[in-house]
C-alpha cells in the first residue's frame, strides 16, 4: 500500500521543516512521497514562503504544494483527493523523528488496522465531564484507544477510513482567525477509532518521548500550546459545523 508523509510549515520554521524532512528520509522505512504544503500567503505573517525553502525542499525530492492557507488543515486538504487509497502520516515541522518512526507506525497499523499514533489524549468534553475542568488526559498503554492522536509525535491515517466528503466546504483563511483548528483534533473527529501505540524499541515511558522525536526548538515561536489557548480552542470548536 502507498505510504505518504504530509506536513505544513510557517515562515518562522522554514529551517526546521528541512530538518524534519531529512529525519523522515533517514528512517528505516522510506515513504513513497513526502508532501510539504505551503500557503501562498499567510495572513498571520503577511507574507508567503521564501523561494529558498521551496527550492531546498524540491532539491530533497519533496513534493511542494503551494495552496491557500487553511491553517493546520493545510497538512491534508491539498492531498486528500489523490491519496484516498493511501496510508497518510501527518507530522509536525518542529520535530526530528526517530529512524524507527515510520517503521513502527506501520507495525501499529498492521496490528490494529486503524489510525495509530504515539501519543493519545481524550476529547476536552470527555475530560470536563469527568474532572469538571479542562486538562490533558493522556493515554499511556500500548493499544489503548484515544480520542485524539497528537501530531507532534506523528500519527497514521488509513485514508479509506477517513469520513471526509468528496468536497470539503472549508473557506481558506484570509485574515487572522480567533478560533484555531488543530489538525490533531479535526482529523481525529473524522475517524471512527484510533489507537495509541507503544513498543519497547520505540515508545514513551511516562512522558518521555525521546525515543520518538527530538524537538528542534524547545519553545518555538507561534506555537499553539505556547500561546496557551489550545485546550480552550479544542473545547470551543467541538460543535463546529465542520463536524456535523
Amino acid at each position: 500500500m502507498r505510504v505518504v508523509v504530509t506536513l505544513t510549515s510557517i515562515p518562522s520554521r522554514e529551517k526546521n521543516v528541512v530538518k524534519t524532512v531529512e529525519s523522515i528520509q533517514a528512517g528505516t522505512v522510506k515513504p513513497d512521497c513526502i508532501y510539504v504544503n505551503l500557503a501562498k500567503y499567510y495572513p498571520k505573517f503577511k507574507c508567503g514562503p521564501s523561494n529558498e525553502i521551496i527550492e531546498k525542499l524540491t532539491s530533497l525530492g519533496v513534493k511542494v504544494n503551494l495552496t491557500d492557507d487553511y491553517g493546520t488543515l493545510t497538512d491534508i486538504i491539498p492531498i486528500y483527493k489523490q491519496e484516498r487509497e493511501s496510508l497518510v502520516v501527518i507530522v509536525t515541522d518542529n520535530s526530528i523523528y526517530s529512524e524507527y518512526f515510520l517503521e513502527y507506525l506501520l507495525k501499529g497499523y498492521e496490528e490494529f488496522g486503524c489510525a495509530v499514533g504515539y501519543s493519545g489524549i481524550e476529547y476536552p468534553e470527555r475530560v470536563v465531564a469527568i474532572y469538571k475542568r479542562l486538562l490533558y488526559a493522556v493515554n499511556r498503554n500500548h493499544g489503548e484507544t484515544a480520542d485524539i492522536l497528537e501530531t507532534t509525535l506523528g500519527f497514521l491515517i488509513p485514508m479509506k477510513q477517513l469520513k471526509v466528503p468528496d468536497e470539503l466546504k472549508i473557506e481558506p483563511m484570509t485574515k487572522v482567525e480567533s478560533v484555531y483548528f488543530s489538525n490533531d483534533y479535526v482529523w481525529s473527529r473524522f475517524l471512527d477509532k484510533k489507537v495509541f501505540i507503544k513498543y519497547d524499541k520505540i515508545g514513551r515511558v511516562g512522558d518521555d518521548f525521546s525515543k520518538i522525536i527530538t524537538p528542534i526548538d524547545k519553545n518555538p515561536e507561534h506555537s499553539l500550546s505556547g500561546e496557551g489557548n489550545n485546550l480552550k480552542n479544542f473545547y470551543n470548536t467541538r460543535n463546529h459545523a465542520i463536524f456535523s
